[in-house]
């Protein structure tokens, strides 16, 4: 089986929204976007991942090179 995963996220300030990760609020970090500071853009990136089985086959399902276990 061949998974494709396709990612796509902007990096921008939206008012009344808030930095997931720190939790501080875009009113407050948009004023760097006010200076010229700092400049939203967009960012794509992608993960193409093969996994294998033997049809038939009883046991764990592991993915080549993820070092993860399925069941």
């Amino acid at each position: 089986m061949k998974l494709t995963v396709h990612v796509l996220d902007r990096y921008d300030f939206n008012k009344s929204n808030k930095d997931i990760a720190s939790g501080v609020s875009d009113n407050v970090n948009g004023r760097f976007a006010t200076l010229g500071w700092a400049k939203p853009f967009t960012t794509r990136g992608g993960l193409e991942k093969t996994v294998t089985w033997t049809i038939g086959a009883s046991g764990s399902l592991v993915s080549p090179g993820s070092g993860a276990e399925h069941r």
